[in-house]
Parts: C-alpha cells; structure tokens; sequence
C-alpha cells in the first residue's frame, strides 16, 4: 500500500512592490527631539500605504496576522494585531527610500543625515501592527539587537540596530488618538500623531527613551516596523 504523504503546504503569498513615492510632494524633515525623534513626511506614497493595508488584511492568515499574546513578566502590556515576517525584498526597498531621503535631506539637514553615518541596511525582520478602538502599547524601551540585513549585493549580513523606523500606513483625519509619544528626562510628554506616509525615527538601544503607542481612540492605526542596522 503506498505511503501517504502530506499535501505541501502553499507558498507564501507575495508582498506588493512598493508604490514609488510621489514626485510632487517632496520629503520633508520634522525635528522632534534632536539626535533623538526625527519624523520625515512622504516616506511612502499614499498608494504603497493604501496597497501593504489591503494585502495585509487579505492574507491575514496566511501572514500569521493575530493578536499580540499577553506580556511576559516585566514587559510591556501591549494590546493590538501584529505579522513578524523575514522579508528581503521589502526591507531593502524600504532602505533604498531611506537612502534617498537622507541624501535629500542632507544639505539642510545635516545633523539629521549625520545620525545615519555607518548605517548599512534594514533589519529583514518587517512587522505590521494594527491598532483598534481601546488598542494600544504601554511605556517601554526598544532594544538594541543583532539583526540580519542584506548588503547591495544581495548578500545576508549581520549588524546592530540602532534606530527604530516606524512607518504610519493610516493616520491624519482617518485615526483618532494613537500618538507614539515620547517622555524626556522631565517626563514631558512628546507625541507624534499618526499621518500617512510619514516615517518616525526613533534612537534606540542605551539612548532609547521612554515611549507608547498611545490609546486610539476612533479610526485604525497601521504601522509599518523595521529597524536601521550598522555595522
């Protein structure tokens, strides 16, 4: 009698390219905190938010999209829906906008573009989260971790985080409440409201400070997470 053998199992569904950003609204730098919070508008198009939403959403499943399991002993109580995924292509697409926005920003900005110095790539663990009336992320620090990238030639490497790159897929009217705020040495509050498209720098690690993700309040909040390696 033949052996039975189990069905494969399907092939991962394929993320969508990222839609280019929109020539017409050039990226611009917002300062939050310096050498610290750094929010650059236009990092995405409303196109490439509006496409990774609706595949997100359709491939749930197939993505292991799901609620975030409760805390463990001394983390954060984080409430919302969440995918971690290895996915190359994506990361060095996103670190290829990354690139270009930090040379556009550089002559005026400079100090910004000198916080990326010895930057090498993104980290190829991308996660999405989505956040629902009453959803939220308590206070906590972003750890500094090893973190595989893949170099200009297609190469796997390992190097350090060193910032967190959050990715707003919703945001301005569309969400209510959701600000990732931020509390200094003072413990005052510095928040960052949610608007498509833009990209929140964040330092992590040894310098990171003290944030949430803010209670939403009306709306959905999608981020997009990686994080910028060194090497």
């Amino acid at each position: 009698m033949p052996r039975k053998t189990k069905p494969s199992a399907p092939p991962p569904p394929a993320w969508p390219a990222l839609a280019p950003r929109d020539p017409w609204q050039p990226v611009a730098l917002t300062t939050a905190l310096e050498r610290q919070i750094y929010v650059v508008d236009n990092f995405f198009s409303d196109r490439a938010c509006a496409d990774l939403v609706a595949f997100v959403d359709k491939n749930r499943a197939a993505l292991g999209f799901q609620l975030t399991p409760g805390p463990k002993r001394g983390e954060a109580v984080r409430v919302n829906w969440r995918l971690s995924v290895q996915e190359d292509g994506v990361a060095s697409a996103c670190w290829a906008l990354l690139q270009d926005a930090i040379r556009a920003l550089a002559a005026d900005e400079p100090e910004f573009a000198a916080q990326f110095d010895g930057a090498v790539g993104l980290f190829n663990n991308i996660r999405i989260y989505k956040y629902e009336p009453g959803q939220f992320f308590g206070r906590h620090y972003d750890d500094s971790v090893t973190a595989e990238y893949t170099d200009s030639a297609g190469r796997a490497r390992r190097g350090r985080t060193g910032w967190t790159l959050l990715i707003y897929l919703t945001g301005g009217a569309d969400v209510q409440g959701g600000e990732t705020t931020f509390f200094d040495d003072a413990q005052r509050p510095i928040a960052v409201a949610p608007q498509r498209g833009a990209a929140l720098l964040h330092k992590h690690g040894a310098d990171c400070l003290l944030h949430e993700g803010s209670r939403v309040t009306a709306g959905e909040k999608w981020l997009f997470r990686s994080d910028v390696v060194f090497g």
